[in-house]
């Protein structure tokens, strides 16, 4: 039983890596309870670590755009805090593609609204 769980916790680990690749500075999205750390797993409900049960609207959304950053997925406000997904994400105009540098900062988490998130 316990190598089963490595290799589906080294699966998880490694499927959350490819999907912080395929959004502008998914590496670097920043935790809104602690602006030191960043968010991992930028479309789930947790920081570091995530199932398909968990995912926050922005996971949802990154989810029916088959995982990858599209200019729809790009120009909604998956937590409806008043900016776009682009925007928070440092791709106000929507034309990063993957491997790419980002032209703008990473400005806040997407699928988190900061201003009613509540920090535990």
């Amino acid at each position: 039983m316990l190598p089963y769980l490595c290799l589906l916790m080294i699966s998880v680990a490694m499927a959350m890596e490819q999907d912080q690749a395929n959004i502008p500075h998914g590496y670097l999205v920043p935790n809104p309870c602690y602006p030191t750390v960043h968010w991992s797993a930028v479309g789930h409900t947790h920081h570091f670590t995530g199932s398909q049960t968990d995912l926050n609207q922005f996971g949802k959304d990154f989810k029916e755009a088959g995982l990858k950053w599209t200019p729809e997925l790009c120009f909604k406000d998956s937590d409806g805090d008043g900016w776009t997904n682009g925007h928070e994400l440092g791709d106000s105009r929507c034309v990063w593609m993957r491997g790419q540098p980002e032209e703008e900062p990473v400005r806040s988490h997407p699928g988190i609204n900061e201003h009613t998130h509540v920090c535990t």
